[in-house]
């Protein structure tokens, strides 16, 4: 548990609470699906939005992290850093 969490540079609750919120918009995003196959003309779409949600934050989150690891290997180096990176 704790090498995954290094790995991803994530506290536990940080970790938890993407994940936790992460899994119920899946969960949500299949009923609607099954919902929507069974009855065409509800939530057309809804369930693709989801998805592209869903992979917009884990990008999002992947680029903070990396942004964050450049950061501090910068620092370990000696370099200085720019006030945007404050």
């Amino acid at each position: 548990m704790i090498k995954h969490l290094k790995a991803t540079n994530q506290t536990y609750f940080n970790h938890l609470s993407f994940a936790f919120t992460s899994g119920l918009k899946m969960i949500y995003g299949g009923v609607i699906s099954i919902i929507h196959s069974i009855v065409p003309d509800l939530f057309p779409f809804k369930a693709e939005l989801i998805i592209h949600e869903l992979i917009r934050s884990a990008d999002k989150r992947r680029m903070e992290r990396a942004s964050e690891l450049r950061r501090k290997e910068r620092l370990s180096n000696g370099n200085q850093i720019s006030k945007e990176e404050v």
